[in-house]
């Protein structure tokens, strides 16, 4: 018994130099290193984002973020038109043909649904849809995230913003 007892105290002992040993150079030196080591990382493979952004950082931190509504969220009444961009006022940034106007509608008593605000500097191409005529246009959404992944990985300076809409009949 007295063996037993020994045997528990000697690893009892063990295992607390080792979380001690753990505490002091793996919680300290080894993650002060991987800390330092992340950061460089990502500061290059983001291209110092967080320099180069920096005053629209001090922007949205001095206007707020949806000041419009608390959560970000915009609210639309069903079949009542709302431009989000208009082909007639698109000259000169953009073509006609390069905007989409959408109207709103919805089947339930409320619905929500998602815009995705997508800019670059750099030339891009929209998302292949069923744009067939006559029919709304329409794509998967497990489609349009591949089509954007695949678009921010190959273009670092796209930006994409997503507006959250809640339609009621």
């Amino acid at each position: 018994m007295e063996k037993l007892q020994l045997i528990g105290e000697r690893m009892l002992a063990f295992l607390s130099d080792l979380i001690s040993f753990g505490n002091t150079y793996i919680g300290t030196y080894l993650l002060i290193i991987l800390l330092l080591i992340a950061g460089f990382y990502f500061t290059f493979k983001t291209q110092f984002v967080q320099f180069r952004m920096i005053k629209e950082m001090i922007k949205l931190l001095g206007d707020g973020v949806g000041k419009s509504s608390k959560d970000g969220k915009v609210e639309v009444v069903a079949n009542k038109r709302y431009v989000f961009f208009n082909q007639k006022t698109a000259l000169p940034l953009f073509a006609p043909t390069d905007v989409d106007e959408y109207t709103m509608t919805c089947d339930k008593a409320s619905e929500t649904n998602y815009i995705y605000i997508i800019s670059s500097p750099n030339p891009f191409v929209k998302a292949i849809d069923n744009a067939a005529e006559g029919l709304p246009r329409e794509l998967k959404f497990e489609d349009f995230q591949k089509w954007l992944s695949k678009n921010r990985t190959a273009d670092k300076d796209m930006q994409v913003e997503i507006k959250t809409i809640i339609v009621r009949k």
